[in-house]
């Protein structure tokens, strides 16, 4: 296998792997704008805390 082949196969497995990253990040960000307004029911799915409870207040970082 000369250089010249070797350096393609290389470039192309890193245009597709980006482009997996970048079909992921793009399907993130659409289901959080889709979700946007169910913010609340899904952070309780998360088992996170409301802004009024005692955890809330423990896990903020400042």
């Amino acid at each position: 296998m000369n250089p010249f082949t070797k350096i393609k196969v290389y470039l192309f497995l890193m245009f597709q792997n980006t482009l997996i990253v970048l079909l992921i990040g793009l399907v993130v960000i659409f289901a959080v704008v889709m979700f946007s307004d169910c913010l609340e029911w899904i952070f309780n799915l998360l088992g996170t805390a409301k802004k009024g409870e005692a955890k809330y207040e423990t896990l903020k970082s400042r």
